[in-house]
Formats: structure tokens, C-alpha cells, sequence
């Protein structure tokens, strides 16, 4: 019974994901949208550290820090 608990949760959330991302594009420039879907990576791996205390080494972090530097500089 967990494993369809946790295929459905997986697949709401995936469906959930793609339809917000169909949505955003709609309603943003594509490629300002592409930019900002980077930024993924860096909420889930903070999210990760706060929520669910995992640890991030120190190339972690500055690859998040990279990343957001990035994306801010992308959407100037």
C-alpha cells in the first residue's frame, strides 16, 4: 500500500510541476522562464537543509550561491 501512496504522491507532484511550469511560460517570456526554472536546484537543496536537516558541504553551497548570482544576473 506505501508504494501507490507514494507513486501517486510522485505523480501529483510531477503533473502538479510541469502544469505550473506550462502555466508560467503562458504567461512570461519563455526564455526568462527557462532562467528561472535554475533556481530549482539551490530552493530544493536549502529546503532540504532546513526542513529535513540535511547537510550541505561547502561546494554546495557555493555552487547554489553561483547559480543564484547567475540567474540574478540573467534577469537584469
Amino acid at each position: 500500500m506505501a508504494w501507490i501512496w507514494l507513486i501517486c504522491l510522485a505523480l501529483l507532484v510531477q503533473l502538479g510541476g510541469q502544469v505550473v511550469i506550462a502555466h508560467a511560460i503562458k504567461h512570461i517570456d519563455p526564455a526568462r522562464a527557462s532562467v528561472a526554472l535554475l533556481v530549482q536546484p539551490a530552493t530544493a537543496a536549502f529546503y532540504a537543509w532546513g526542513l529535513l536537516g540535511e547537510r550541505l558541504d561547502a561546494m554546495q553551497m557555493v555552487g547554489g550561491l553561483l547559480v543564484l548570482i547567475g540567474i540574478y544576473r540573467a534577469q537584469r
